[in-house]
């Protein structure tokens, strides 16, 4: 995660957060982040990216066949989802999106069309950075 999110400038941030706090929920999920992840919580818990478009170096597009390799283009950020918040909180939104996006993805914020920004829990991608568009609905 570090080499895609790390020059990313944070605005409107939310209440600081600890690791019990982040423990809590990993707990919630069943899930444990990645350590990229968790120091971001830490730092920016949510917020919005100043600049809102970031290159994608590959994109994998679900269709009714699996997944398949696309080309590249640029992803938009409109927010990172927050611990304990009431507006794009982690917990809430992954409970929501849980039976629509593959259970090895867990949303980590999302662009204003409703598109989400993932990273992948299994073993052979984990903390790997996805985009992940709403016409992919799984659900």
């Amino acid at each position: 995660m570090a080499d895609y999110i790390k020059n990313i400038i944070i605005e409107e941030v939310n209440n600081q957060v600890t690791i019990d706090d982040i423990k809590k929920g990993e707990k919630e999920l069943s899930v444990s982040f990645p350590e990229d992840y968790k120091k971001h919580i830490l730092k920016y818990n949510g917020g919005h990216p100043v600049k809102n478009s970031y290159p994608i170096i590959e994109i994998y597009d679900f269709d009714r066949y699996g997944w398949g390799k696309s080309t590249i283009y640029d992803c938009e950020i409109a927010w990172f989802y927050a611990i304990n918040n009431e507006d794009y909180d982690i917990v809430k939104e992954n409970k929501f999106f849980e039976d629509r996006i593959p259970n090895n993805f867990i949303a980590i914020g999302e662009g204003s069309g409703g598109d989400l920004i993932c990273i992948s829990i299994r073993e052979k991608d984990y903390g790997k950075v996805y985009f992940w568009g709403h016409d992919w609905d799984i659900g």
